[in-house]
């Protein structure tokens, strides 16, 4: 049963990984993608600690850096979309910043 459920979420976290390098249009949608895989990431990390008894300690500040992380990346895109007026990836030009 603990194989099964490892499995699934290592098949989640490269679906999402697969979409995220597929699906990179518009800047909000890559930020989905990745908050899809730091939540599959943080369900493996919840498994592996769990199975072999470790303390889930760490886990908290795993959860901590994505939040931080999520912060910063609609942060960004609030700037992006001040200065810009849309979220396209292929209008972005690195000059301005």
């Amino acid at each position: 049963m603990m194989k099964m459920s490892i499995l699934m979420m290592l098949l989640y976290f490269f679906l999402s990984l697969n979409m995220f390098m597929f699906k990179y249009k518009y800047v909000l949608m890559n930020l989905i993608m990745m908050e899809f895989i730091i939540i599959n990431m943080t369900l493996i990390i919840y498994f592996y600690m769990n199975y072999f008894n470790f303390n889930i300690f760490f886990l908290s500040f795993f959860l901590i850096i994505s939040v931080c992380e999520s912060i910063f990346g609609l942060s960004i895109l609030v700037y992006m979309i001040r200065l810009n007026g849309n979220n396209k990836i292929n209008l972005i030009n690195l000059n301005k910043w």
